[in-house]
């Protein structure tokens, strides 16, 4: 009977607390309910709950018309100044360099000393060589005497001979020897030429011991040290020439048949902000890359203050002197998608990317060559923040449907309004 009622206690205490639990779970639904549809408007209007993006997400954008005007015909391009010449001075001939006599960024005079390899093999060739070359010397003057002597021996027995007091063979036998003289004396001689050809080459291998500049500019790199070990042909320093810069362009299609040599070109660099260089186009291919469709152009720069750094980036224009009419639109409508350039117009309140071509920029303007037409509306600022398709608002107007002239622009000015 006791375990009947422990039995009965324990089910009754079961339900009660379960009934608890469900109430408590339904109360907080029906809380919950009300706070949503008050967050979301209610369900009514644009940004509420029925669907549509809420009123405070929607970007805020300006708008621009297309117009037409007019542009300085220029030709914008990019490019780095490279020295007008570049050198690389190489050893002449194996050694250990012995020393190298400047550093990078040292002005350098054609003809100047440079770097020096270790000569003293070769002084002591040099020696040898003109002892060499002083015996064949003296064996020259012994076979000249030698000569000298036969050939006024060979005199008198000629006039013997004549008056019959020696016979044929000893005459014959003197002339052969005057022969084998003359013989040997060309042979010394042979090999005193030799031996100064030999004198001469030490000689020229110890002047390749050493470099010179060959021009006048600055040490762009050195690639050796003292102590280095060189063979011929090792790159030992370059050499450029500052005084005048050179910019080599590649130039599309479109812009190049618009240039001629002779063009005026305004250079500015980033390391000089609000400096400009003047130059000249000096240069214009006549054979276009038939890969990429382009040209090269040279333009010169002069670098009389010798400030301007060979590679260092730079902006050319190119003023062509004559203007033209185009449609333009401000430079922040302009934004791009991977490598295509376009604008957003506006569809009602919907934002629409539009592929465009865009041309030269004047000032804070952009010519727009293909995709848009005089008096479209664009949107300016607040497009490069913009995907196709999203829902826009205009600066300084209310939310869609709202009344001209009332102060509400949005779900928590009507809170405020109710609280009021």
């Amino acid at each position: 009977m006791k375990k009947f009622l422990a039995l009965i206690v324990v089910l009754s205490l079961t339900g009660l607390l379960g009934f608890r639990v469900y109430t408590a779970y339904k109360n907080k639904g029906t809380k919950k309910a009300p706070s949503e549809g008050s967050r979301g408007g209610g369900g009514r209007g644009p940004g509420g709950g029925g669907g549509g993006l809420p009123l405070m997400r929607m970007p805020l954008v300006d708008t621009a018309l297309a117009s037409e005007g007019s542009l300085e015909d220029r030709v914008q391009l990019v490019g780095s100044l490279r020295p007008i010449a570049e050198v690389v001075v190489m050893s002449k001939i194996a050694g250990r360099v012995e020393s190298v006599f400047v550093d990078v960024g040292d002005p350098v005079k054609a003809g100047q000393l440079l770097t020096q390899v270790e000569d003293r093999e070769i002084q002591q060739q040099i020696k040898q060589a003109e002892a060499v070359l002083a015996v064949s010397r003296a064996s020259i003057q012994q076979r000249e005497a030698e000569l000298a002597g036969l050939n006024r021996q060979v005199a008198r027995y000629r006039d013997l001979f004549e008056e019959k007091l020696i016979s044929r063979q000893d005459l014959d036998d003197l002339i052969t020897r005057q022969q084998s003289a003359e013989a040997q004396l060309q042979l010394s001689k042979a090999q005193a030429r030799q031996s100064e050809a030999s004198l001469n080459q030490d000689k020229f291998n110890l002047e390749n011991t050493r470099s010179y500049a060959p021009m006048t500019g600055f040490v762009g790199k050195r690639f050796v040290h003292p102590g280095a070990l060189v063979t011929a042909n090792t790159a030992i320093l370059n050499i450029v020439d500052l005084r005048t810069l050179r910019m080599v362009i590649n130039v599309v299609e479109r812009d190049i048949v618009r240039v001629n040599r002779g063009v005026t070109a305004q250079v500015a660099v980033d390391a000089f902000p609000g400096r400009h260089q003047q130059g000249k186009l000096l240069r214009v291919a006549s054979v276009m890359d038939p890969a990429s469709r382009t040209g090269e152009v040279e333009i010169h720069v002069p670098n009389l203050q010798l400030d301007l750094r060979a590679e260092i980036f730079a902006r050319v224009t190119l003023d062509l002197g004559s203007q033209r009419k185009g449609i333009l639109v401000p430079r922040e409508a302009v934004v791009y998608r991977g490598d295509q350039s376009g604008v957003f117009v506006l569809n009602g309140n919907i934002a629409k990317f539009r592929p465009v071509q865009a041309g030269v920029t004047h000032e804070s303007q952009v010519e727009i060559v293909e995709g848009l037409k005089t008096g479209e509306k664009v949107i300016s600022m607040g497009a490069s923040l913009l995907k196709d398709g999203d829902q826009v608002r205009l600066r300084g107007e209310g939310p869609p449907g709202a009344k001209p002239g009332s102060n509400e622009t949005g779900p928590g000015t009507r809170r405020r309004q109710t609280q009021s």
